[in-house]
C-alpha cells in the first residue's frame, strides 16, 4: 500500500534481508556527532533545499569527518571535506549519515 509507511518498511525490510543478509542493525544510520575524526560518509538527505536530490537514486560525495576548522574571522567552522576534491563543508550533529569504511 503507497501511503501507507509501516507496511513499506516492512516491505523495504524483507527486502534488505533477501539482498544482503545481514542484521537490521547493519543499516541503522548514525548522525555526524557519532562519527569519529577521519571516519568517512555518506550524508542521508534532509528536509528542505537538499530534498529533492532523489535520496539514493542520484550520486552522492563521500566527505570524511575533520576537526573544526576555521578559515577566518566571520567565516564559518568547518568540520568535514569532500573525498573527491577537498572542498570543506559543515554538517550539524544530528545529520543522519551512513558510514563508509
Amino acid at each position: 500500500m503507497k501511503g501507507d509507511k509501516m507496511a513499506e518498511s516492512e516491505l523495504a525490510k524483507k527486502l534488505r534481508e533477501y539482498f544482503t543478509d545481514q542484521p537490521a542493525e547493519s543499516f541503522e544510520p548514525l548522525t555526524f556527532r557519532e562519527l569519529e575524526i577521519g571516519d568517512m560518509y555518506i550524508a542521508l538527505p534532509l528536509p528542505g533545499d537538499n530534498e529533492g536530490h532523489g535520496g539514493f537514486k542520484g550520486a552522492h560525495y563521500i566527505f570524511r569527518k575533520i576537526g573544526p576548522v576555521q578559515r577566518g574571522i566571520n567565516l564559518p567552522t568547518y568540520n568535514a571535506e569532500r573525498i573527491n576534491d577537498k572542498q570543506l563543508s559543515s554538517f550539524p550533529d544530528l545529520t543522519h549519515v551512513i558510514k563508509v569504511e
